[in-house]
């Protein structure tokens, strides 16, 4: 009877364990629960819910992060919190700034590395809950956070100047790390040892902050998953994200008579008008000439941004994840072509067509797979795998410590097409070792085994900016000549120089064709220094 109590414990987590209690400081203290990877005696203490910045509310809509004055008393840190403004439906409110906290310890100051997690969702949805650290923490003995952000209009909407600068979304995250840097000790951490790491838009807030001025010496590490700000229209000119938020205040009903006059009548609106009828236009990061100086390509090109370990990659058939039907053939194959490529580009969209087709598409091709397989790989490697490439060259060339990795396992859930492995956002499970989970009965024991690896490199990376650990195959480091990577399968393995043609398309014969970013380029074209 006694084996079967403790089996059902171990099994299902918090049943029968006591709620954590963590001092912040004199006054201050937040409640959490203990939980446990399924079939583990390890207790995992999380705490939800914690208020890293004041509720950007009232007067404070649209402006840049305030800290957060400390609670008195006992924080209930029990559940979650609820996610910022969105036009998802869940439990939304303005007073979203939270984090949520995974560590293995209620020993101060243990000096334990942090990872912080940004989610993704094209900086228009999407939370930090929708994540757990519970594995991740058991497995590699390090501390799991997970932020909230503001998004959309209540993130990226701009006047230029105090009244709404733009990029409060990318600011609510260096205001969460900057409260860790505060407070991470007391569950735990070393507030010198934290890294950053992000999918999607996630990946591309990382790399956002690495390129940012104001985030020098915020964090030590990164890890951009499928995503990085180099990617097309994910940075928009400050012209750009005027005109957008000037549409968005029409379409609300609030007259530009000046900065102060429509911001304080998207102020006195309900947040719920403002997501559900002010989001027809999607706003992104501004290149505002202060918090984001320059464009994100002449900024790599440059060499201006912060020198810190770094770990990019992405996925196989990123692509596939965003075909939604099209259908893609032989007959409509240019078509479908020209339309993507002039989402991101304005002008020469013909020329940069043509130049792509001839290194994506051979019209010889009859399988009709093989058409479905070029979309994809088209979008896949203009939005997500050319950028990255450009980036881990660019930051290799002036700093040492940068990882590439491709991953390429088929989760046993998928039920895409045979000839997919993975797609966009297929790895992020794997990272946080869902596999492991209580739900994670529909991985495959390759699956599980890729994962446990994984796993233990993202935490070896966090720890010392070095993936590579024992009993792991060696992850090679990327050089301004040569990208090596690793190829994340079952049984990884490392690959050498990852630079396809058609991914040289994207890095250098895209930008010297792109007429229109051309008059804003510095230092293109671009080379590795001499050696």
């Amino acid at each position: 009877m006694f084996t079967i109590v403790l089996l059902f414990c171990l099994t299902y987590g918090i049943q029968g364990q006591p709620n954590p209690v963590i001092d912040i400081a004199e006054f201050t203290s937040v409640r959490g629960v203990t939980e446990y990877v399924p079939n583990t005696a390890k207790p995992i203490y999380a705490f939800r819910g914690i208020p890293y910045a004041a509720p950007p509310v009232g007067d404070l809509r649209f402006r840049a992060p305030q800290t957060a004055e400390l609670w008195i008393g006992e924080l209930d840190g029990t559940a979650h919190g609820p996610i910022c403004p969105q036009t998802r439906i869940d439990i939304m409110s303005e007073d979203c700034l939270l984090l949520n906290i995974w560590t293995p310890t209620l020993e101060v100051n243990q000096n334990l590395s942090t990872l912080v997690w940004i989610h993704g969702g094209s900086f228009q949805w999407g939370s930090g809950n929708s994540r757990s650290g519970t594995e991740l923490a058991s497995f590699e003995d390090v501390i799991v956070v997970t932020i909230n952000y503001r998004l959309a209009v209540m993130g990226f909407f701009t006047t230029g100047d105090a009244n709404a600068p733009g990029n409060v979304g990318l600011m609510d995250a260096q205001m969460a790390i900057q409260w860790l840097r505060t407070h991470i000790g007391r569950f735990g951490g070393d507030p010198d040892s934290i890294t950053i790491f992000g999918e999607s838009a996630g990946g591309m807030a990382v790399s956002a902050l690495v390129l940012s001025p104001s985030s020098q010496g915020l964090f030590k590490r990164a890890i951009s998953q499928s995503g990085t700000l180099t990617a097309p229209n994910r940075a928009n000119p400050w012209t750009t994200a005027a005109s957008q938020s000037r549409t968005i205040a029409e379409i609300l009903g609030c007259a530009w008579t000046s900065t102060e006059a429509v911001v304080e009548c998207m102020r006195g609106l309900d947040w719920e008008d403002i997501e559900y009828h002010g989001t027809g236009i999607q706003p992104y990061p501004a290149i505002d000439g202060t918090w984001l100086p320059d464009w994100p390509f002449n900024m790599y090109n440059m060499g201006e941004f912060n020198r810190i370990d770094y770990l990019l990659g992405y996925n196989r058939d990123e692509g596939y994840f965003f075909i939604f039907g099209a259908d893609p053939n032989r007959e409509n194959i240019r078509e479908l072509f020209r339309a993507y490529i002039a989402r991101y580009y304005n002008e020469n969209v013909d020329a940069i067509t043509e130049a792509v087709l001839q290194e994506y598409v051979d019209f010889n091709q009859t399988d009709p797979d093989y058409y479905v397989f070029a979309y994809s790989n088209l979008i896949g490697e203009c939005s997500y795998n050319g950028p990255s490439n450009d980036v881990a060259r660019k930051t290799a060339a002036l700093y040492p410590n940068v990882y590439m990795y491709h991953f390429n396992h088929r989760p046993g859930w998928s039920s895409n097409s045979d000839w997919v492995t993975a797609t966009h956002g297929d790895e992020i499970p794997f990272v946080f070792g869902a596999p492991f989970s209580a739900s994670g009965g529909s991985y495959t024991e390759q699956g599980r085994a890729l994962s446990r690896q994984m796993m233990s490199y993202w935490a070896n990376f966090a720890k010392t900016g070095n993936p590579n650990g024992a009993g792991l195959p060696t992850w090679p480091r990327v050089t301004c000549q040569n990208i090596d990577y690793m190829e994340l399968v079952y049984n990884p393995r490392a690959e050498q120089n990852y630079v396809p043609n058609r991914m040289r398309v994207w890095m250098e014969t895209v930008p010297a064709l792109d007429t229109y970013r051309a008059q804003f380029y510095r230092g293109f074209p671009w080379s590795c220094p001499s050696q």
